[in-house]
């Protein structure tokens, strides 16, 4: 009988042929939270489980709490990896074979591992394309898939609902013809479990009874139903069976006890899936010459296939030609037909919803280019197993190698489009793999030679390797790339010349090329004709021109000598005892080219970009305005400009820009504390002078005290007779006295008078770190050269969010040329109140 709608359709099977075993060898079993040397062999399936380290390098190990019931769990249920940072974190499973259908399971177990009793909800991503929801009650999931790279990422994405984590994640490969319905196109995500009828329910089946390490489960046995078993007989399976069900599974089956009773099962789903049913069946009662079994399939009460015949110890299938429609729930129904003399019988069964592949990933030829950062030497050596030739591995590479990269440099760089990587872009078509376009890599730490690969990046427009430690000459294929108009190497370490495709790209304003700040690099082609060509110049021309060069550098070392006996002789008639040593700097020029790499400078369009053209103002002083500004990576920063009204104009600015670009540059970007504001750039640009600081969001401690003696009038009372700024000096002036300072890790501060029986406590609180001034003692006994601050007063004790105090404002401090000297100088600079008395008195 022809069925129009025919929804399922009967495999024939005819020769009899076992499903060939197969090694755990091309297996990928993580057990995830466990030390990296933890690896073990499972107790029941003999398979190696190894530690995640290879695989991740985000998230923290956790282990389930001791009074969480495990049951019958596995060893790899009780430890996991919890990714409290980033959105989304991604395992890079490797190395597989391309194109190939892999089935991927991974395990949650949360058992309170983190005390909170609340199971969190996170999304699965396999690849570029959603997986699925894992809810608080799931403990695996699974799905199947064609894989079309050598590798792949199983990523899991915070939604906000709890921080993800998982327990295990294992790989399997399956034969190619092996589930049809898996394809470029589509992947299957299991809905459920495996279900073994008639098996026994404290047993669960796979490898290697299931060579795939498919995991069957006992279901539950309905009303009248009656087990069936093969008592040791051997299911067969044929040579072109598509799902290879093993015979430990189809050896056993359900039945019912009365001929009339069908046998039902309903598959529940969302409405929005549409799902695939695969029912296996095999007889495992052998019937007599006048014995039957034949059954209808009705779905929902109507008939959707008619007179199926199981055969006897041979497995065969029943499954859904298209997926099935859209449902709440649909009820499947085995009723035997008018001439079988048997119930039906059904040995296992398996659901799994269709999941569409709507997404690429980012084109393999973009890799070249980010692995060319590397040389694929240290690549090969550094993240093994990797692609070569993929962008995803290479872009990994460069973030463990290099420690680049943001927390979202997880999984793919550009799919899906709300997961691209900071730092860069890349151009999206329906139809074709994401392209990279853009890239910032400034201020990496890169080094090492540009590599030739990088010809291969066809799409990419914008180039930024500035600021880094290239060396080498610059390649001329990168004139070759056809879609480059922006490319910046400035403060590298390269040499030669440029490239005269390149020059001329720039010089026809096709490509807007920024090379400034490589001390060995010919900008212009012309200026090194003459060595290029190996031109010979004439030896007078050299000895004259050194000899120029000698006596230039005698006038000026005499020059610099009698000036400095000058200083040094008027500063001696002021204190006879005193040696002289005075860094300060009197000219406009600053010697910017022995600057750390670690501050780079500014133009002043680019200041006017990250202050949003000065919009928001944070902060004013005598020396003009400060402006809150954003980095192009998303970084807070502080941007101080000079005022030309500011009543001490460029001399106080340029008093703190010299010291601070020699003192921070020549000395602190060698010596760090975390108390000290980080100078992170400046522009000198014409008469236009700015510093770039870190932002501190909480302000200066000056507003901090102001407000607690503004608002509580017992607090003005008691410290009537002293300004806060000076209270805060005269707690700075009794640190070993310890009569002022004992109390501030408790919060508090002593009342300041003789008999010191007060107490009044600050309206917040105050962390230990707030006791910043033992880094006035890391500036003067730990720094060499030492450090003077010189101007040590609330408005210059800057707070993070966390109240931990920094000290900034180095314009006006001195440098020792060592521990043991002292220095006069003719202007004592500073804010009267916060210099030391005996400094002011002495002038040293």
């Amino acid at each position: 009988m022809a069925l129009q709608t025919l929804l399922l359709c009967f495999i024939a099977l005819t020769a009899s042929v076992r499903g060939q075993r197969q090694s755990d060898a091309h297996f990928i079993s993580i057990d995830c939270g466990i030390d990296p040397d933890g690896g073990y062999r499972d107790s029941n399936t003999q398979i190696a489980y190894s530690s995640d380290a290879g695989y991740i390098d985000t998230g923290v190990n956790k282990r389930v709490s001791s009074d969480y019931n495990m049951g019958n769990l596995g060893r790899r249920y009780y430890d996991l990896r919890s990714f409290p940072n980033g959105t989304r974190n991604c395992y890079t499973l490797s190395p597989l074979q391309r194109g190939k259908k892999y089935l991927v399971r991974a395990g949650f177990v949360y058992g309170n591992y983190d005390g909170l009793n609340q199971p969190p909800e996170l999304d699965l991503y396999l690849g570029v394309n959603f997986w699925q929801t894992v809810f608080a009650n799931v403990t695996g999931v699974e799905i199947m898939a064609l894989i079309p790279d050598d590798f792949v990422h199983v990523c899991l994405v915070n939604t906000g609902a709890g921080t993800p984590f998982i327990s295990a994640l294992e790989l399997r490969p399956l034969g190619d013809s092996m589930y049809p319905f898996v394809n470029a196109s589509q992947s299957l995500v299991l809905l459920g479990d495996r279900l073994n009828y008639g098996g026994n329910p404290d047993v669960q089946i796979r490898y290697p009874d299931d060579p795939y390490d498919r995991v069957w489960f006992t279901a539950q046995n309905g009303k009248s139903w009656l087990p069936v078993s093969a008592e040791g007989a051997e299911v067969k399976t044929e040579s072109d069976d598509m799902f290879l069900v093993p015979s430990a599974v189809m050896g056993t089956a359900v039945t019912t006890a009365s001929l009339s009773a069908g046998l039902s099962f309903t598959v529940t789903s969302s409405s929005r899936d549409r799902f695939y049913l695969i029912m296996h069946f095999a007889e495992l009662r052998r019937l007599g010459t006048n014995e039957s079994n034949a059954f209808d399939v009705n779905k929902n009460g109507a008939l959707a296939y008619q007179g199926y015949v199981p055969k006897y110890l041979q497995a065969g299938q029943l499954y859904t030609k298209e997926p099935g429609s859209e449902g709440a729930s649909t009820t499947y129904s085995l009723v035997a037909t008018a001439n079988s003399t048997v119930a039906p019988i059904l040995n296992a069964l398996e659901v799994h919803y269709l999941r569409r592949i709507s997404l690429l990933p980012t084109d393999d030829r973009d890799g070249e280019f980010i692995a060319a950062f590397l040389g694929f030497d240290s690549l090969k050596k550094e993240i093994t197993p990797v692609c070569m030739n993929d962008t995803v591995n290479a872009m990994l590479s460069i973030k463990r190698l290099y420690q680049v990269g943001k927390n979202n440099w997880e999984g793919d760089p550009c799919a899906p489009k709300k997961f691209m990587w900071e730092d860069l872009n890349c151009s999206y078509d329906a139809s074709m793999s994401p392209r990279i376009i853009s890239l910032n890599l400034s201020s990496s730490g890169l080094t090492g030679g540009i590599p030739d690969s990088i010809v291969n990046l066809t799409a990419l427009e914008s180039l930024d390797l500035s600021c880094n430690n290239f060396t080498g000459e610059i390649p001329g294929f990168l004139a070759e790339l056809p879609a480059l108009h922006f490319l910046n190497l400035s403060r590298n370490q390269l040499s030669g010349i440029v490239p005269q495709g390149l020059d001329k790209k720039s010089q026809n304003g096709s490509l807007l090329l920024s090379v400034n700040g490589n001390p060995n690099l010919c900008e212009k082609v012309g200026s090194c004709e003459v060595v290029k060509q190996g031109k010979k110049i004439p030896v007078l021309i050299i000895i004259a021109a050194s000899a120029s060069l000698l006596l230039l550098l005698l006038l000026l070392f005499t020059f610099t000598w009698v000036f400095k006996r000058i200083r040094r002789r008027d500063a001696l008639q002021t204190n006879p005892q005193a040696q002289v040593l005075d860094i300060s700097a009197n000219q406009r020029g600053l010697d910017v080219e022995n600057l750390q790499p670690e501050s780079c400078q500014f133009t002043f369009s680019e200041i006017a970009v990250i202050t949003n053209n000065f919009e928001r103002v944070i902060g004013k002083g005598g020396f003009g305005t400060v402006y809150l500004g954003y980095l192009p990576d998303g970084t807070q920063v502080a941007v101080k400009t000079l005022s030309e009204a500011s009543p001490h104009g460029a001399k106080q600015f340029l008093a703190e820009a010299i010291v601070s670009f020699h003192v921070q540059a020549q000395v602190l970007t060698r010596v760090h504390h975390k108390n000290l504001v980080s100078f992170l750039g400046y522009c000198n640009d014409e008469n236009n002078l700015a510093l770039v600081y870190e932002f501190m969001p909480q302000g200066s401690l000056d507003k901090h005290l102001s407000g607690f003696l503004t608002d509580h009038s017992q607090n003005r009372q008691n410290f009537f007779f002293l300004s806060h700024n000076l209270l805060f000096t005269n707690c700075l002036c009794s640190i070993h006295s310890m009569l002022v300072c004992n109390n501030w890790a408790h919060a508090q501060l002593h009342k300041v008078t003789s008999s010191l029986t007060n107490i009044s406590s600050l309206p917040f609180y105050l962390p230990y770190e707030f006791c910043w001034f033992t880094r006035l003692d890391y500036l003067h006994s730990g720094c060499n050269p030492p450090i003077v601050h010189r101007d040590v007063k609330a408005t210059n004790i800057l707070l993070d969010k966390n109240l931990g105090a920094k000290l900034a404002d180095f314009g006006l401090s001195k440098v020792f040329a060592n521990q043991d000297a002292t220095h006069v100088t003719t202007a004592v600079a500073g804010t009267l109140g916060y210099l030391d008395p005996e400094y002011v008195f002495y002038w040293h």
